[in-house]
């Protein structure tokens, strides 16, 4: 009779028994937080994990009884009735069924994995539209204008104790830098003779720590310096003086410390506001830069340059019409209207 319990209670155990969703999640993220070091990838599955899974009949079902008909509807209700989903949403969502019942079959709990054959037809999600240029952009009257106030800012020492502040946005224009990466930019990554800076390493907003790490999974990646970058470098390498490789070793920090992450974004945003145009943060002017330059240059440099794994978040998400609307009804009347015969 012992050996009969123990055995039912070991195969209970080896094939799921009433393991639910819910018990398992906690597991399954504990062994997930060791495979990654990026803190916000565990931030955004328990973000997910609040919003669609927590509370809600499927994640109280013993694990061996979600079958493929079970999951797949379940699917179909969260991306079409429930959530109206886009693709990319659906994905960050499902992560967390795909993956824990993949742990779940690894772990012998499951025979396989049901939700391993569930796919959902392009056509159910929410179509992405793209956002305008005039809130993702700056366009260039709005450029010149930020460029020539934090100049000015600059030379007149407005930020006292962060004064370095306006040429870290100046830098932004020049490189398309992530504001994590250019928080926690050292003189260090400075390479080829002063040409180009290798961005490793970036200051999380949450914790205010500096990590050797880089958003997404593109890895390290080299940027080269325009003139103007290289003398915005020089400038702050003139107000640190002798200290600046020892007690100062951020580019744009006056102190031992990296430079604020919210100290770049206010500080912009105050710009906006005090010459007169739209707020627009410091990844707008990384958009800015992957615009220009996608005019210029192959996309497959772009996305080298701005570290994305996929040339189509490069052209879609970073890249757009900066021309505004006067000028290009100028370009039209030229272009058109010369070839337009005489109207009597």
């Amino acid at each position: 009779e012992a050996l009969y319990s123990f055995y039912i209670e070991n195969q209970s155990l080896s094939f799921g028994g009433d393991i639910t969703l819910a018990r398992l999640y906690p597991e399954w993220l504990e062994y997930k937080a060791l495979e990654t070091n990026r803190q916000g990838t565990i931030v955004r599955i328990n973000a997910a994990w609040k919003r669609y899974y927590a509370g809600t009949d499927i994640v109280h079902r013993p694990i061996k009884k979600l079958d493929y008909i079970t999951l797949h509807e379940w699917a179909l209700r969260l991306v079409g009735n429930q959530c109206d989903m886009t693709k990319k949403e659906y994905y960050n969502c499902s992560i967390i069924m795909r993956q824990c019942l993949e742990y779940a079959y690894e772990k012998g709990y499951i025979e396989r994995n049901p939700f391993a054959r569930v796919k959902i037809s392009g056509k159910k999600f929410r179509r992405v539209v793209k956002k305008p240029a005039s809130t993702e952009v700056f366009f260039e009257s709005e450029e010149y204008a930020i460029k020539e106030y934090a100049w000015m800012c600059f030379k007149n020492n407005r930020h006292f104790h962060q004064k370095l502040t306006p040429l870290a946005i100046l830098f932004l224009f020049q490189t398309g830098l992530r504001v994590g990466e250019i928080c926690a930019l050292k003189y260090s990554d400075i390479i080829d003779d002063g040409n180009a800076i290798l961005v490793s390493h970036m200051l999380l907003q949450g914790t205010k720590e500096v990590v050797d790490q880089t958003k997404g999974v593109y890895g390290d990646r080299l940027i080269l310096l325009t003139d103007e970058a290289k003398m915005l470098i020089d400038e702050t390498i003139k107000a640190k003086g002798s200290t600046v490789y020892t007690s100062k070793p951020f580019v744009f920090s006056m102190t031992d410390l990296p430079l604020g992450y919210s100290t770049i974004k206010n500080v912009l945003y105050k710009y906006c506001d005090e010459i007169g145009i739209q707020r627009k943060s410091p990844h707008k002017i990384r958009k800015t830069v992957a615009t220009i330059l996608r005019q210029e240059m192959p996309l497959e440099s772009v996305q080298a340059m701005f570290g994305h794994v996929d040339g189509l978040v490069t052209d879609f998400h970073y890249t757009y019409d900066r021309m505004q609307f006067g000028h290009k009804r100028q370009i039209m009347n030229a272009a058109l209207s010369s070839k337009s015969p005489r109207y009597n």
